[in-house]
């Protein structure tokens, strides 16, 4: 029991009492509580931050180096707080979700073969087999609906797989992908590094 009030401690060890035993419990489970509440704090509170440097990063920062002409800064050591690079850059998010309605997806699916990009789409099948069916699960996926066993058929694109080519497609200097379609994003960002020593 480390990293408790000493009371706490104190209580749950040396008390056979069920009473100071109880109190003991109540005080270790409002620990709990408060723990809990404050883990709850701070994600919330970094889920803020977060947000906050997005807007930093991809829109404030860049506006400002633009009109100062720059593509790169850098912040000196300051008292413990080290050095750090900043840079100008593209930025490219693109990402069908699996929660978007059916008919979206099949339109971006659509889109991306008519880009010619088509070979970014994976194919999954989806079977639920009981322990008792483990045989017939290792048959070839065309057996599954011959024999009647319910198969889902799901297409997708990695998000990441999707992004690059997204990236390759602008950088080419071809016809900008329409990015509502697969859920892209275009813009710049500026980059943290921070500076050796």
């Amino acid at each position: 029991m480390t990293d408790l009030p000493e009371h706490i401690k104190a209580a749950a060890a040396s008390s056979p009492e069920k009473s100071d035993r109880l109190a003991a419990a109540r005080a270790l489970a409002a620990t709990a509580r408060d723990l809990e509440r404050e883990i709850s704090d701070l994600e919330e509170r970094t889920a803020e931050a977060k947000s906050r440097l997005n807007v930093v990063i991809k829109e404030t920062l860049p506006d400002l180096m633009d009109q100062a002409g720059i593509t790169k800064l850098e912040l000196k050591p300051e008292g413990n707080e080290p050095g750090y690079g900043f840079s100008l850059g593209p930025y490219y998010s693109a990402g069908i979700a699996a929660k978007w309605p059916f008919e979206k997806k099949r339109e971006a699916f659509k889109y991306l073969e008519e880009a010619g990009a088509g070979d970014l789409i994976k194919t999954f099948i989806t079977s639920s087999f009981s322990r008792e069916k483990r045989d017939e699960a290792m048959e070839f996926a065309a057996e599954l609906r011959r024999r009647g066993i319910e198969a889902e058929v799901e297409s997708t694109v990695h998000a990441s797989t999707l992004k690059a080519w997204l990236k390759e497609t602008v950088e080419a200097g071809g016809d900008m992908p329409q990015l509502d379609k697969i859920g892209g994003f275009v813009g710049r960002q500026v980059t943290i590094k921070k500076l050796k020593g």
